[in-house]
């Protein structure tokens, strides 16, 4: 939000409306208050409008589901996704086998691996390049997984659209399965990349002790 929103209009408590609306991408002609209000919760004031940067929706996308043995080994995925594919990477995310059991059974959904694996990472990249005349985003994709051989066991390349809607639903569905489950933990943190299975790992501890 704070690298998407270019100006808001907000309501302060003694009733002063702040107007900040702008479509400018840079502004320098004094302080950037927008971002004193994203995050704050109203605090600071009630947004009524907001102009949002909106980039055009790709023409070609692409993704991967590959998996690991370690967290450490997603950590080292997603580094090397940055560097390797930093001007078409649209997504990399992971869900561990406990996110997949729980989304597999609770949406009866059947596993895309023929084995089970600790953890899965989501790689997508995306750009207007047409598909049909420069297929650069998908060989770019293919190159990069087998460039990180070493830190995978297994990886799929959907075969069409239908398949790669098939591949997110399982990430995108962990919350709704978790609730279906019984119950869902959702807390909004920030963490070093490094530091993101230890809440996970604590997490579970906790559950498990209490």
């Amino acid at each position: 939000m704070h690298a998407n929103c270019i100006g808001l209009k907000a309501i302060l408590s003694s009733g002063e409306i702040l107007d900040n609306i702008t479509t400018l991408r840079k502004d320098n002609t004094g302080y950037d208050l927008k971002h004193l209000f994203i995050g704050a919760e109203g605090t600071l004031g009630v947004i009524t409008e907001t102009a949002i940067l909106c980039p055009p929706l790709p023409k070609s996308k692409q993704l991967a589901i590959v998996a690991c043995d370690s967290f450490e080994n997603v950590v080292e995925v997603l580094k090397r996704a940055k560097l390797q594919l930093s001007d078409i990477l649209q997504a990399c995310e992971y869900m561990d086998r406990h996110s997949m059991d729980v989304v597999l059974t609770q949406f009866d959904k059947t596993d895309v691996f023929d084995q089970t694996y600790p953890y899965y990472s989501i790689i997508e990249v995306a750009s207007n390049n047409d598909p049909e005349v420069v297929p650069e985003d998908s060989e770019r994709l293919l190159e990069f997984l087998a460039s990180i051989d070493e830190y995978i066991h297994d990886g799929i390349v959907p075969r069409g659209e239908t398949q790669a809607r098939e591949i997110w639903d399982l990430r995108e569905n962990v919350a709704n399965a978790c609730i279906r489950y019984g119950y869902c933990l959702k807390y909004d943190v920030s963490l070093n990349t490094k530091d993101f299975n230890k809440i996970v790992e604590e997490t579970r501890r906790v559950i498990s002790n209490s």
